[in-house]
Formats: C-alpha cells, structure tokens, sequence
C-alpha cells in the first residue's frame, strides 16, 4: 500500500469540508505470474465514514484471505468478495480494483472486458460545474467549445429563481449541450417539484437527489427532467429496482459500497431501462482510469472530470481528458510514479 497526498488546483468543497489536497493510498495485488493491478483507496471528507488509515487497516488484515482466493473471472472476485466481512467501501473498491486489473491483466484483457465483457477505446465524461448560478452560461460555452456533450452543474445554493433563470440561460449559451442537475438533497420536495416545473422544457437529463427522506418518487413529479438517485443508494443495502421518473442511477464505487457492489447495482439498473452512470469522489488517476474503464465498457456520459481539479497525479504520463473524454488506449500505458 502506497499512500499519496495530491494537491489541488484550487480548494474544493465537499461535505461542508474545504479541501486543499486529496488523500488516499494506492492497493497493488500481484499474480501469482506476476501480473500486476493497482486500486485506489481514497475516502472522501465529509462523506466517508471511515478515514483512511481505518481502511488501510482493514485491507491490511484481509489481504492474505483474499491472495488465498483463486480468482479467474469476474464471478470469483464476487464470490471472494462476499466472503470478506469488515471491509468499508473504499476499502473493497481499492482492493476489488486491484485484484480486479491483476486478472485482467494476466487473462489479456481490458479491465473493462474482464468486468463487464466489453472493452472501449475512450469513455465519455460530463464536464463539471461547481460556481455560482452567474458563471453557468460560461461554463455551458467552455463545455461546448471543449465538445463535452453533457455538462453537469451543482445547484440547489441559491434561490429557485436564480437557479431557473440561469439554468435557462446557460441552455441558450450552448444550443445541443445537455444538462445534469445536482441537488444534493438541498431542497423539501414542494421545492424540488416547483424547480422541476420551471425547467421540464429545457434540455436537463435527470435531477440527482433533490431532497432527502423520501425513496420513492412524489406521485405528481412531472415527465421531464427525470430524477437520480446517489446517496441514497449507500445508504440502502438493497434499493427496489428504479422505476419513472428515476432515470438513472449514479455509481461511485469509493462511496456504494465498492466494485463488486457497484458493478450489480449497473446491472440492475440496465435491466429496468435505467442509465448507470459512473461517477468519481475526486480520486487519482488509479480511480479515474478504473472508472474510465466502466464507462466505456457501459456506454455512456461518466462523472469523471473531477480529475481536472488535481494539481498532480499518481500515474505518469498524466491521463487527460480532451474533446469530451478519456482515451483509455493512452491511460491504459500511464504507470504508478510512487
């Protein structure tokens, strides 16, 4: 286990915590034939209810369990993996991760193939907006301009009016750029609904958690924008299948209970005709690529762009993200420089 303290390029805030450098640790698993996977332990302030050291801890005294499984295919790392018990979610994604990209690695295939039985060569990411209601429509032009199709933006701090005037604006900014909406369950739900009425025309995908307390969805929640779910999905062991308006489900692995976990709930997702959107906890290029990897494999738009907001990285050359997304031919050649 190789511990990192990255810095940032600005402060970011997550959890009502201002961070200045993002910490975790890096997981390497080994073959037996020498092939080599790296995972990304980072839990996130704020959120995470374990520190790090708690979870190095953790993987630490399963580690020579899990070296003992024989694992081949993606059903041997769930099988392994239920067996494990004391392990936080970080802790399983940083560990199934790299146990994961060992296999793959030694089996000649893409840890997008080896986890999901299909292999990409870029995975598209939705850029990221976290400024105030007055920079949106500039974020929306930069978005475009960069060829992000879909940009995310973090509401739910100012007013509804504010928000709605410049949610519309931001939309006039950028004619085709589509729009994902991040609530954090700021609002009570006559909130949400009354938000939801005014921006139904505008191009929004979904509205992810606008308000807290409630899983099942308010009777009169109009057609469009349709919702998504996030936390809620930590915080329930075992989440009925989504159903309209839920439109998606978005999938951090650091945060839901790891990759095994992660990659079951996608499934089920997928199975109902919901989208399972992959989406970062602003960890390194460890967990961006392996993220990368998901999305690819999936399809789809992944909350990544959180790796814009490091100063530095763990991986050497730097994997970028250009003209909407990762390429995972080149992030597949970048290497652990700790």
């Amino acid at each position: 286990m190789r511990p990192y303290r990255l810095a940032l390029a600005e402060p970011i805030r997550v959890g009502g915590i201002d961070l200045h450098a993002r910490e975790g640790a890096l997981v390497r698993a080994v073959s037996e034939r020498g092939a080599t996977g790296w995972g990304d332990c980072a839990p996130l302030p704020g959120f995470s209810r374990e520190s790090l050291w708690g979870a190095l801890k953790e993987i630490d005294a399963v580690s020579a369990y899990v070296g003992s499984c024989e694992i081949r295919t993606f059903d041997d790392l769930a099988a392994c993996s239920r067996t494990v018990e004391g392990l936080s979610s970080s802790a399983r994604f940083a560990l199934e991760s790299a146990v994961a990209c060992a296999a793959a690695e030694e089996a000649g295939e893409t840890a997008g193939q080896w986890l999901l039985g299909a292999s990409a060569d870029r995975c598209e990411v939705n850029a990221l907006a976290t400024g105030a209601p007055d920079t949106w429509a500039e974020a929306a032009r930069r978005a475009a301009a960069e060829r992000y199709r879909v940009l995310k933006i973090k509401i739910g701090r100012s007013s509804l009016a504010r928000e709605v005037e410049s949610l519309t604006e931001a939309a006039a900014a950028a004619p085709g750029l589509r729009f994902r909406l991040d609530a954090n369950r700021s609002w009570s739900v006559v909130a949400a609904l009354a938000f939801a009425r005014e921006v139904e025309r505008l191009p929004v995908e979904y509205i992810e958690e606008p308000f807290a307390g409630a899983f099942a969805p308010p009777s009169d929640w109009p057609a469009r924008p349709g919702l998504a779910r996030d936390e809620s999905l930590w915080e329930i062991a075992d989440p009925p299948d989504p159903q309209p308006p839920v439109v998606a489900w978005v999938l951090k692995p650091t945060l839901v209970g790891g990759l095994v976990r992660a990659i079951g709930l996608a499934l089920r997702a997928r199975r109902a005709g919901c989208a399972a959107v992959w989406s970062a906890a602003y960890e390194s290029g460890v967990g961006i690529r392996m993220l990368a990897e998901l999305g690819g494999a999936l399809g789809g738009a992944a909350g990544i762009d959180t790796l814009r907001a490091l100063e530095e990285d763990v991986l050497a050359p730097r994997i970028e993200i250009a003209s909407g997304a990762l390429d995972l031919r080149a992030a597949r050649g970048s290497v652990v420089k700790l």
